[in-house]
């Protein structure tokens, strides 16, 4: 149930306390020899199962590391969940890869200012974390991937002016996060994948003039933000980095950025021929993609939950994975005769969809690649164009097959007789 390490101790191998799942409480004498011990993995340390540190025979709940420490190891206080709070010396350059992982009851912590890196995970799942503070004239760099994951009470940070780099899920699930501000001149390039993924409380966020990257799923679900400017130096930004933002109305794109553009608030490509994201929080009921898009990128529309109706220009060619994906309000939908694929999922739980109006013949529309998980779309009663008459069945009370005009620029069905299901 406890367990005493020497302070001569300098490393402890991989899974050394693996499954030791009995211990709860972990005795030393030096808090520095312990903060140098190279722990091979999480299960290397002993807290990872006790949870409960002592030193000297007293529970550490206030720990005070010796400034002779310039820097805190790898896992080094992973899972003790006795710390309420950590002081960390001014001559500490770098805090290592899960040094303070799991450590729930951590309500606060400042990084003094010539720590230079925070490491991957290093306040992974501190849910009760709700302060973050850096020194004066911080000399950080880099916060490492999923360094502040979980941290859920965590309601607003200041990131240093000399960071360079956020990592990947560096803030997911700070699901409290509501303000995310960067120092004065900030030297930040690149915004990592996942970064602030679930940030479900973050309402505004203004990324820096010198970012060139914004990485996959970055603000996924983040379903409080409601505007977000795209800097003139971004060159790349991944996949789905807005999916989910379910309040956004306003995606506003730097007018000097040469590879992307905003029109009404949705990003395009700079020649706009790629729709890559609709503001998915717009109320609109209709819209109609402009004229020259050729692709609606993957979830481009998806979750949007209002819109009835959505016309699709002829220049329209490739449609999607997921690109209308929980469109539940959607009615209706006209696909032009040029789109030769439809990807996976492109109308999955678009569940009121009951008319697609295609802009090419029967025949046509058997030669779409229609990919898996669209039984909406091809269920739903499908009309072919036709700018005149289309020709009557024998007894010439309706029409052989189902075909569709405009009547004042809208589509509508030809009514003579009763239409028959595509």
């Amino acid at each position: 149930t406890s367990i005493e390490i020497p302070s001569g101790v300098t490393s402890i191998g991989d899974d050394a306390f693996y499954s030791c799942s009995s211990l709860t409480s972990v005795y030393i004498s030096d808090i520095a020899a312990w903060c140098a011990i190279d722990f091979d993995s999480s299960t290397s340390n002993p807290l990872s199962y006790a949870r409960n540190l002592y030193l000297n025979g007293e529970l550490v709940t206030e720990l005070v590391i010796p400034d002779e420490v310039t820097g805190i190891g790898e896992y080094a206080f992973y899972n003790c969940s006795s710390l309420t709070s950590i002081e960390i010396p001014s001559g500490a350059t770098s805090i290592g890869w899960s040094a303070f992982s799991g450590c729930s009851s951590l309500t606060s912590i400042e990084i003094p200012s010539g720590v230079t890196s925070i490491g991957d995970r290093a306040f992974y799942s501190c849910s009760c974390l709700t302060t973050v503070t850096f020194g004066e004239n911080s000399q950080l760099t880099s916060i490492g991937s999923s360094a502040f994951y979980g941290c859920s009470r965590l309601t607003s940070i200041e990131i240093p002016s000399g960071v360079t780099s956020i990592g990947s899920s560096a803030f997911a699930y700070c699901s409290s996060l509501m303000s995310v501000t960067f120092g004065e001149n900030s030297q930040l390039t690149t915004i990592g994948e996942y970064a602030f993924y679930n940030c479900s409380s973050l309402t505004s966020i203004e990324i820096p003039s010198g970012v060139t990257s914004i990485g996959d799923w970055a603000f996924y679900e983040c379903s409080s933000l409601t505007s977000i400017e795209i800097p003139s130096g971004v060159t790349s930004i991944g996949e789905y980095a807005f999916r989910g933002c379910t309040a956004l109305i306003n995606i506003g794109v730097h007018e000097e950025n040469i590879i992307y553009t905003s029109d009404d608030g949705n990003l395009y490509n700079k020649d706009k021929t790629i729709l890559i994201q609709y503001a998915t929080g717009k109320t609109a009921k209709t819209f109609s993609i402009p004229d020259g898009v050729t692709t609606i990128a993957s979830y481009a529309f998806a979750n949007c939950s209002s819109l009835t109706s959505i016309e699709i220009p002829s220049s329209v060619t490739s449609i999607g994975s997921s690109a209308f994906r929980g469109c539940s309000s959607l009615t209706s939908i006209e696909i032009p005769n040029r789109v030769t694929s439809i990807g996976d999922w492109a109308f999955y739980y678009c569940n009121n969809l009951t008319t697609v109006y295609y802009g090419g013949t029967s025949g046509k529309w058997a030669y779409i690649s229609i990919e898996s998980g669209n039984s909406y779309l091809e269920s739903a009663t499908r009309y072919y164009y036709s700018a005149t008459e289309p020709e009557l069945n024998a007894d010439g009370t309706g029409y052989i097959g189902n075909y569709w005009r405009y009547v004042n620029g809208v589509p509508t069905p030809w009514e003579k007789g009763i239409g028959l299901k595509a």
